[in-house]
């Protein structure tokens, strides 16, 4: 069985909505590496999904998943 990238981008999304900041977390290292090449292929339409979703992660009341989520953005506006 084969994932589409749309079923992928479904899974992340899920991922950072998970109870568990380490999963979040891993998540958020994970989209570090991937979202560059997918913001700037004919998925970005995807991206914008993932980044709406990491967005989200400022209403979370764990500190170190704040901090990930704008590491994120940091690291992906390079």
């Amino acid at each position: 069985m084969t994932l589409g990238i749309q079923e992928l981008v479904i899974q992340m999304s899920s991922l950072l909505e998970d109870e568990s900041a380490i999963t979040v977390r891993l998540t958020l290292s994970s989209l570090k590496l991937c979202m560059p090449a997918l913001s700037h292929s004919h998925h970005s339409c995807l991206a914008v999904k993932l980044l709406l979703a990491v967005m989200k992660l400022k209403q979370n009341s764990y500190w170190l998943l704040k901090v990930s989520s704008v590491e994120f953005i940091y690291v992906i506006r390079q």
